[in-house]
């Protein structure tokens, strides 16, 4: 997920120390499973979610160096209630061949070896669009050229297509994403796990911006949802590892996977790309397709209209502004961003919610947008 603004400080001091007990206790595990294995070296990447504790792990194995991905559940204020490990790996195994997903190489339900439950995957080669700084300000994918823009965007929307031709029992994960849940359909349960987190997750903070807008969401709900399909839950580029030429070479981040209408994952993929275009005043990338193109695709690949989208629109800005109010209110807590700040319910999330909704602006730009 989306990263706090971050600068060198007494946390990134303790944050390295976090990381060399890591390596200690990866070589541990390897010792005792994989004799012969050595860390040469271990490290957090440069840009990384901000939702689980992701570690990069240069194994040499009889004179060969392979990278690894390391990826655990996190401790203290966590952006999310809940972190399902087995549901993250059962998607990356079933998935493969729908879509392109890494490796798992293994999975560690055990806290122990690394203080929590782990799983480890293949490292990828490729290139990442920036969440920060957004690629649409800035970096690699902006200094493209328009072809190459489109060829990235559009197939990531393509991904989606390739998932919502599927539902859960098609590839083996209804245990995992449509469980037994009192007769209720994907949105139902989606709804729930949202408004579950957002009354969780406040911790007593005032959130006019979300709380109008889930007025408007009662409102305004779909009669009737369409059927449900296999949902990747954090649908954007930024979650794609791609070839130079805008090939997707594995597609990662499968923690907020679900089931229901494919509209949620449309809705957020289009959403996402305005939190980067709209609350800045930037326009979209060149290449890109605008948003009519864009849902004509997504329809003529599943093979039926989008209904309601203005809704699921609205639903995608609930969830993701939901999620960086735990963002900042962990990074509050981490010491990244001054305790008194009022980011946990003024960021570029809850800046365009207001924007589309006509609510009271949450605030000014800010750390968080």
């Amino acid at each position: 997920m989306t990263q706090p603004p971050t600068e060198r400080s007494d946390a990134a001091s303790k944050a390295d120390d976090q990381i060399e007990v890591a390596r200690e206790r990866y070589q541990a595990w390897l010792d005792a499973r994989d004799a012969g294995a050595r860390v040469v070296d271990f490290r957090a990447p440069q840009s990384t979610g901000y939702s689980s504790v992701t570690y990069l792990a240069d194994v040499e194995r009889d004179g060969a160096t392979t990278r690894e991905v390391i990826r655990s559940v996190p401790t203290g204020a966590t952006v999310f209630k809940h972190y399902d490990l087995d549901l993250q790996v059962a998607c990356l195994r079933n998935l493969d061949g729908v879509v392109s997903t890494p490796t798992v190489i293994a999975h560690e339900r055990d806290a122990a070896p690394l203080g929590q439950p782990f799983y480890v995957m293949e490292f990828v080669d490729g290139r990442i669009p920036d969440d920060n700084p957004p690629y649409a300000l800035v970096g690699w994918l902006k200094d493209e050229s328009p072809e190459v823009q489109r060829a990235h965007y559009e197939s990531g929307l393509d991904l989606l297509v390739a998932l919502h031709r599927h539902t859960p029992d098609d590839v083996g994960l209804a245990d995992h994403l449509a469980p037994a849940h009192d007769g209720a359909n994907g949105l139902d349960r989606e709804i729930e796990r949202w408004r579950d987190l957002l009354a969780w997750g406040r911790e007593g903070t005032d959130q006019p911006t979300i709380d109008g807008a889930w007025e408007w969401l009662d409102a305004n709900r779909p009669a009737a949802p369409p059927s449900d399909v296999v949902l990747w839950g954090d649908a954007r580029i930024s979650n794609v590892v791609f070839a130079p030429d805008g090939t997707p070479r594995a597609v990662l981040d499968w923690e907020m996977a679900g089931s229901g209408p494919g509209e949620v994952d449309l809705a957020w993929f289009l959403w996402m790309d305005r939190q980067f275009t709209d609350v800045f005043g930037a326009p979209r990338l060149d290449g890109f397709p605008g948003e009519a193109a864009l849902i004509e695709r997504w329809q003529d690949g599943v093979g039926r209209e989008a209904t309601d989208l203005q809704w699921y629109l609205v639903f995608a800005g609930v969830r993701f502004s939901t999620t960086l109010m735990r963002v900042a209110i962990r990074s509050q807590a981490d010491g990244l961003i001054d305790p008194a700040a009022d980011v946990y319910r003024n960021h570029l999330g809850t800046r365009l919610l207001a924007q589309v909704l006509d609510l009271e602006p949450p605030g000014e730009i800010g750390l968080m947008g």
